[in-house]
């Protein structure tokens, strides 16, 4: 079944990723009515009137369900994962022959994404029973109102379901205040480094995750900047660097965040009421990222790549950048069985100030829709589909770009039997993961911190004054402005 919104009169934000979304404000008029209502009261009524035209190996159902159908939104619809999904559906409804797993492809309108056609559904009583997305599109939904089921009795009297076998954060989107509302279905690869492992070899540089005497024996800031700066250089001398030390982005959650509370800092309060980046550990931790690209001149970011890109061709497959967070577990693996550069897969250096290294990682659920009339069936679909059976077609599948949300797994001689040294990495910095400060509004929030952020990189102001500068922007939409 597909399901198209109309398109609102007034279009909804767009975003770069389909799957992520930005926050719809609150009514400031107090409205005493239903959850559904509170939601719905706080979409454009353009949008509303659119709107309106861990487990056993082989988990077996443990309770006996009536004929039902489970309605099921996801990503999950093409290529690879669609064709995984559909293999997942079969099973599930072979061992519950009178279930029926109704997949429902969402197609946006113009102008719209995935999250924003669901938020709508969610507040107007149309969403599907189950739904699968990203943490911080969860949470918006979830903070501007959206009703999921609680079903934490269920998850803790199912002896079946072994919660500390799932990678951390848990403190996210489908386990918030001591309840649970959702399992993870998969596990992103996470914040972790790649690095060109032919150029390390023919600069005979210490690998990353070779660094005698360093916490965790990995590189830190130092070593990061010294093994870039020699990357970095104009083989043919003709006045242009034909290899370049790094790619970095302008981004809070895989890039600068990073170096930012690695060094102590952070980008929000506890309460997330307040951007923190005004704070000396953030503005040291932007710096030296930020300084990367400005004052020692050995890293591309967004608006450098291009150019370089278009006169080399490929320059990751290529092996002519020597470090990129856009090269993960998947981008690697798939360089390696094409034939192109070898990559491997680093920690984020280590802040010598703190000693620490602090990845984020996203583990992204299934969650029962409040309003569901098949909850029990929706909560035996979820079981499924993050328990041990499933989650080892995930590991088996090439091509899935995604990891097992089960640390068992993972671990597993099954998953562990090939390209073992990247996987090691991604294992490691998965269990050290920590959650990233989603909030209702976290999506124009970091859009907000990044657009001041921007103006360091393109030297327009320092460091300092580009952190001072997302605080202020920062709080400017966490205040509804």
């Amino acid at each position: 079944m597909v399901l198209t919104a109309p398109p609102p009169d007034a279009p909804l934000s767009s975003a770069a990723r389909s799957r992520l979304s930005v926050a719809f404000p609150r009514g400031e008029r107090p409205i005493k009515t239903t959850r559904r209502r509170l939601f719905a009261a706080s979409l454009p009524a353009a949008t509303l009137l659119a709107a309106c035209g861990t487990s056993s190996n082989t988990p077996a159902p443990t309770v006996e369900l009536g004929p039902s159908t489970v309605k099921l939104t996801t990503t999950w619809t093409s290529g690879t994962r669609g064709t995984l999904m559909k293999e997942i559906i079969d099973a599930f409804q072979q061992m519950n022959p009178k279930v029926k797993i109704d997949q429902l492809v969402v197609t946006p309108p113009p102008g719209s994404t995935f999250a924003d056609t669901v938020q709508v559904q969610l507040a107007t009583g149309s969403a599907a029973d189950v739904i699968g997305s990203d943490p911080q599109t969860i949470v918006q939904w979830q903070e501007n109102g959206a009703k999921f089921a609680d079903i934490t009795s269920r998850v803790k009297n199912d002896r079946s379901i072994q919660l500390d076998d799932f990678f951390p954060p848990r403190t996210v989107a489908w386990e918030r205040n001591g309840k649970i509302y959702g399992l993870p279905f998969q596990q992103s690869s996470g914040t972790t480094y790649g690095y060109c492992i032919n150029q390390f070899e023919q600069l005979n540089l210490t690998l990353p995750n070779k660094q005698t005497g360093k916490p965790g024996g990995w590189w830190d800031w130092s070593d990061f900047l010294a093994a870039l700066q020699k990357i970095k250089r104009d083989t043919d001398r003709d006045g242009t660097p034909d290899v370049w030390g790094a790619y970095v982005r302008n981004n809070y959650q895989a890039w600068w965040g990073r170096f930012v509370e690695s060094n102590g800092g952070a980008a929000l309060n506890a309460q997330r009421t307040k951007t923190t980046l005004d704070s000396a550990q953030a503005i040291e931790g932007f710096e030296f990222l930020s300084d990367l690209v400005r004052r020692h001149q050995v890293a591309l970011w967004e608006d450098t790549l291009p150019p370089f890109r278009d006169a080399v061709g490929d320059p990751f497959g290529k092996g002519l950048i020597g470090v990129s967070q856009s090269v993960d577990l998947p981008g690697a693996v798939s360089m390696i069985e094409k034939g192109q550069a070898k990559w491997g897969l680093a920690h984020i250096p280590t802040a010598p100030k703190t000693g620490k290294s602090i990845p984020a990682i996203n583990n992204e659920p299934h969650m029962v829709y409040g309003d569901s009339k098949v909850v029990d069936a929706a909560f035996q679909w979820i079981k499924y589909a993050a328990s041990k059976d499933v989650q080892f077609k995930i590991a088996n599948t090439s091509g899935a770009g995604v990891i097992p949300s089960l640390k068992s797994v993972a671990k597993s001689d099954t998953w562990m039997s090939q390209y073992p040294d990247l996987k090691k990495v991604v294992i490691e910095a998965s269990e050290r993961a920590v959650p990233l400060p989603l909030h209702g509004k976290y999506q124009r929030w970091q859009s907000a911190i990044q657009n001041a952020a921007a103006r360091a990189f393109k030297a327009e102001v320092s460091a300092r004054e580009a952190m001072l500068e997302a605080t202020r922007e920062g709080d400017k939409i966490l205040a509804g402005q």
